[in-house]
Protein backbone atom coordinates (compact mmCIF):
# COMPACT_ATOMS: atom_id res chain seq x y z
CA UNK A 1 0.00 0.00 0.00
CA UNK A 2 1.98 3.68 -0.67
CA UNK A 3 0.50 6.41 0.91
CA UNK A 4 0.18 10.35 -0.70
CA UNK A 5 2.42 12.32 1.74
CA UNK A 6 1.06 15.65 -0.22
CA UNK A 7 -2.51 14.63 0.66
CA UNK A 8 -1.02 14.63 4.43
CA UNK A 9 0.77 17.81 3.93
CA UNK A 10 -2.06 19.68 2.34
CA UNK A 11 -4.63 18.19 5.26
CA UNK A 12 -2.02 19.28 8.10
CA UNK A 13 -1.42 22.48 6.82
CA UNK A 14 -5.44 23.26 6.29
CA UNK A 15 -5.68 21.88 9.47
CA UNK A 16 -3.42 24.38 10.98
CA UNK A 17 -4.76 27.13 9.27
CA UNK A 18 -8.20 26.37 10.55
CA UNK A 19 -6.69 25.87 14.00
CA UNK A 20 -5.30 29.38 14.44
CA UNK A 21 -9.10 30.43 13.44
CA UNK A 22 -10.86 28.16 15.70
CA UNK A 23 -8.84 27.42 18.56
CA UNK A 24 -8.18 24.24 17.88
CA UNK A 25 -6.01 21.75 20.02
CA UNK A 26 -2.69 20.16 19.33
CA UNK A 27 -4.63 16.69 19.83
CA UNK A 28 -7.26 17.78 17.83
CA UNK A 29 -4.86 19.12 14.93
CA UNK A 30 -2.78 15.93 15.38
CA UNK A 31 -5.55 13.54 15.08
CA UNK A 32 -6.84 15.31 11.39
CA UNK A 33 -3.27 15.54 10.09
CA UNK A 34 -3.55 11.52 10.50
CA UNK A 35 -6.92 10.99 9.04
CA UNK A 36 -5.77 13.32 6.28
CA UNK A 37 -3.44 10.70 4.95
CA UNK A 38 -4.64 8.19 2.40
CA UNK A 39 -3.98 5.46 0.22
CA UNK A 40 -3.51 5.77 -3.99
CA UNK A 41 -5.92 2.24 -4.17
CA UNK A 42 -9.75 3.55 -4.80
CA UNK A 43 -12.40 1.30 -3.43
CA UNK A 44 -16.01 1.01 -4.33
CA UNK A 45 -18.62 2.61 -1.93
CA UNK A 46 -20.64 0.05 0.22
CA UNK A 47 -21.58 -0.01 3.78
CA UNK A 48 -18.46 -1.16 5.28
CA UNK A 49 -16.72 2.30 3.38
CA UNK A 50 -19.26 4.70 5.35
CA UNK A 51 -17.42 3.33 8.47
CA UNK A 52 -14.28 3.64 7.10
CA UNK A 53 -14.58 6.91 5.32
CA UNK A 54 -15.97 8.58 8.54
CA UNK A 55 -13.02 7.47 10.05
CA UNK A 56 -10.83 8.78 7.73
CA UNK A 57 -12.46 12.17 7.07
CA UNK A 58 -14.62 13.12 9.92
CA UNK A 59 -13.57 11.11 13.21
CA UNK A 60 -11.02 14.44 13.73
CA UNK A 61 -13.72 16.64 14.14
CA UNK A 62 -16.99 14.57 14.42
CA UNK A 63 -15.49 11.42 16.36
CA UNK A 64 -18.57 9.38 18.61
CA UNK A 65 -21.08 11.68 16.88
CA UNK A 66 -19.72 14.82 18.55
CA UNK A 67 -18.59 18.34 16.81
CA UNK A 68 -14.77 19.39 18.56
CA UNK A 69 -15.73 22.80 16.15
CA UNK A 70 -18.99 23.77 16.89
CA UNK A 71 -19.98 21.73 20.06
CA UNK A 72 -23.88 22.85 19.47
CA UNK A 73 -24.00 20.96 16.21
CA UNK A 74 -23.62 17.62 16.82
CA UNK A 75 -24.31 14.41 15.11
CA UNK A 76 -26.64 12.79 17.52
CA UNK A 77 -30.01 12.15 16.35
CA UNK A 78 -32.02 15.48 18.47
CA UNK A 79 -29.47 17.94 17.00
CA UNK A 80 -29.80 16.60 13.63
CA UNK A 81 -33.68 16.94 13.64
CA UNK A 82 -33.38 19.83 15.04
CA UNK A 83 -30.93 21.34 11.98
CA UNK A 84 -32.32 19.58 9.45
CA UNK A 85 -30.20 16.90 8.75
CA UNK A 86 -32.09 14.03 9.52
CA UNK A 87 -32.99 12.85 5.99
CA UNK A 88 -30.18 11.04 3.83
CA UNK A 89 -30.66 13.45 0.99
CA UNK A 90 -29.90 16.63 3.49
CA UNK A 91 -27.28 14.43 4.99
CA UNK A 92 -25.35 13.43 1.66
CA UNK A 93 -25.73 17.47 0.07
CA UNK A 94 -23.78 18.70 3.23
CA UNK A 95 -21.07 16.23 3.37
CA UNK A 96 -20.70 16.75 -0.62
CA UNK A 97 -21.14 20.49 -0.37
CA UNK A 98 -19.83 21.47 3.30
CA UNK A 99 -20.98 24.41 5.35
CA UNK A 100 -19.29 27.25 7.43
CA UNK A 101 -16.63 25.26 8.74
CA UNK A 102 -17.07 21.98 7.07
CA UNK A 103 -15.32 21.40 3.94
CA UNK A 104 -17.05 19.95 1.09
CA UNK A 105 -16.10 16.43 0.98
CA UNK A 106 -18.20 15.74 -2.62
CA UNK A 107 -17.06 15.81 -6.27
CA UNK A 108 -19.03 18.84 -6.80
CA UNK A 109 -17.58 20.74 -4.11
CA UNK A 110 -17.28 24.58 -4.77
CA UNK A 111 -15.85 26.95 -4.44
CA UNK A 112 -12.11 25.40 -4.16
CA UNK A 113 -11.71 27.02 -1.21
CA UNK A 114 -14.91 25.56 0.78
CA UNK A 115 -13.56 22.26 -0.53
CA UNK A 116 -11.49 19.50 1.76
CA UNK A 117 -7.69 19.58 0.28
CA UNK A 118 -7.88 15.99 -0.19
CA UNK A 119 -9.26 13.60 -2.23
CA UNK A 120 -12.90 13.99 -3.43
CA UNK A 121 -15.81 11.32 -2.50
CA UNK A 122 -17.66 10.24 -5.03
CA UNK A 123 -21.88 10.51 -4.87
CA UNK A 124 -21.69 6.76 -4.13
CA UNK A 125 -18.93 7.27 -1.24
CA UNK A 126 -21.07 10.34 0.06
CA UNK A 127 -23.91 7.99 0.26
CA UNK A 128 -21.93 5.79 2.16
CA UNK A 129 -20.74 8.08 4.92
CA UNK A 130 -24.27 9.39 4.94
CA UNK A 131 -26.18 6.27 6.02
CA UNK A 132 -23.45 5.43 8.52
CA UNK A 133 -24.11 8.65 10.19
CA UNK A 134 -27.77 8.67 10.28
CA UNK A 135 -27.70 4.79 11.19
CA UNK A 136 -25.34 5.93 14.25
CA UNK A 137 -26.96 9.03 15.36
CA UNK A 138 -30.15 6.35 15.84
CA UNK A 139 -28.69 4.07 17.56
CA UNK A 140 -27.03 7.18 19.91
CA UNK A 141 -23.38 6.42 18.38
CA UNK A 142 -22.59 3.24 19.68
CA UNK A 143 -19.64 2.61 17.00
CA UNK A 144 -17.29 5.47 18.14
Amino acid sequence: MMFKPEVLVLTLAATMMMARGLQIGRRELLASAFVGWTTTTPKPANAEDGVQLFAKNCAACHAGGGNIVARTKTLSAADLNRDGYSSLEKMAEIIALGKNAMPGYGEACQPKLACTFGPHLSEDEVNSVAEFVLDQAQAGWPQS
